[in-house]
């Protein structure tokens, strides 16, 4: 069975906030969601190192891909703060 397909992740992840997480867990690496950032762009906290810029065709899949999968309609900015939430996650579990 495919592993993005609807049936499969009914089966296997519950829950809006979990499919969420599942679905960036298969398009990034831990190791690109802690190293990666959305925008490349520098904040006053960190104007010496730059992150490079996460893949945009793979994180315009996983929003095509969450918008699908989960019932819940997420709007581009609640989008973008549950990825960077998840990015912050990630990075503290490590």
């Amino acid at each position: 069975m495919n592993k993005t397909s609807k049936l499969w992740l009914q089966v296997t992840v519950v829950g809006d906030h979990n499919k969420f997480k599942h679905l960036c867990t298969l398009i990034f690496t831990d190791e690109e969601l802690v190293s990666g950032t959305r925008t490349e762009k520098r904040t006053i906290k960190c104007m010496d190192s730059v992150k490079p810029q996460l893949d945009q065709v793979f994180f315009q899949k996983l929003d095509i891909l969450v918008r699908k999968h989960t019932g819940t309609s997420y709007d581009k900015e609640k989008f973008q703060k549950k990825f960077e939430n998840l990015q912050k996650a990630v990075e503290g579990f490590r």
